[in-house]
C-alpha cells in the first residue's frame, strides 16, 4: 500500500478497520498515530506490558530512469538468490517490517502474552517536524 510521508491517510484508515475488526480497541490520535490495544491471555493480566513500535510512513526513492508512481503503485518485489530486492526503488521496509509484526502479532490467539500495544506512528519526526507528539 502507498504511504509516503505525509500522505499516510490510506495506511492509517486501514490499520485502524484492521484492529477494529479484530474486536481490539483501537485508537487513532489528531496527527494520525494509531494504538491497537491487545488484552492479556488469562492469568497473564500481571505481566508487563510489551509494546510493538514502528512508523507507517514510507521513505521512497526510485533509481533513475524507473517510471513509479508511489502514489497509486504498490512496491513492485523480486528475488535475487536469497535477497528480497525492490524493481528499480526504495524497498520501503525502512520500518515496514516492524508494522508487520505488530500487525502479525495482533490477531494471534494460540501463544500466552502479557498485554499488547502497538503503537503505528503516521510518520517518524525528524528535525524538521515542528510539530509535538502527544506525550
Amino acid at each position: 500500500m502507498p504511504r509516503a510521508s505525509k500522505k499516510e491517510s490510506r495506511v492509517i484508515d486501514f490499520m485502524r478497520s484492521f484492529g477494529e475488526g479484530l474486536g481490539l480497541k483501537t485508537t487513532v490520535d489528531a496527527i494520525g498515530n494509531v494504538v491497537i490495544y491487545k488484552p492479556a491471555t488469562k492469568g497473564m493480566e500481571n505481566r508487563p506490558t510489551v509494546v510493538l513500535q514502528s512508523h507507517l510512513d514510507m521513505v521512497h526513492q526510485k533509481n533513475a530512469g524507473t517510471q513509479f508512481d508511489f502514489d497509486s503503485e504498490g512496491i513492485r518485489s523480486l528475488i535475487d538468490g536469497e535477497w528480497v530486492k525492490a524493481d528499480g526503488t526504495t524497498l520501503g521496509a525502512d520500518n515496514g517490517i516492524g508494522v508487520a509484526l505488530g500487525h502479525g502479532a495482533a490477531p494471534v490467539e494460540r501463544y500466552c502474552a502479557p498485554r499488547a500495544g502497538s503503537p503505528f506512528h503516521h510518520r517518524r519526526r525528524n528535525r524538521h517536524d515542528r510539530r509535538q507528539r502527544p506525550r
